[in-house]
């Protein structure tokens, strides 16, 4: 019962260290083969809460296929006084505001990936 066990774990390892590998691999080239990115305007409401969750970026690779940009990305220009937040976060003037957007890539500068447009409306 024990021989069972054993061999489980150790195939069990194996397989999740072969999955992380090949995540760590893939991520890694396609950060290296992306030819453009696009950043998805987005609407809102005055008095929707403001939320980085929203954004909608895709990558476009040097084999135009496309994947989607959601993970280690600073924003700048994002703070409560440029979109006009209140102190719960929420949106308080109609308006389109800009916030920039960064890749951060470990051992180098942060790339600059485009401009995200949130454009604030009033609902109606």
């Amino acid at each position: 019962m024990k021989k069972v066990i054993l061999v489980i774990a150790i195939v069990a390892a194996v397989i999740l260290s072969t999955v992380g590998m090949v995540a760590c691999s893939e991520k890694n080239d396609s950060i290296n083969d992306i030819k453009s990115y696009d950043i998805t305007d987005t609407e809102v409401f005055v008095g929707d809460t403001m939320s980085t969750n929203n954004i909608k970026i895709t990558a476009t690779m040097e084999d135009d296929t496309t994947i989607s940009v959601n993970n280690n990305l600073q924003f700048v220009g994002n703070d409560d006084e440029s979109l006009k937040l209140d102190d719960e976060g929420k949106f308080t003037k109609a308006g389109e505001y800009i916030v920039k957007v960064y890749a951060l890539r470990e051992g180098d500068d942060d790339y600059f990936i485009g401009d995200w447009k949130i454009k604030v409306k009033v609902k109606k």
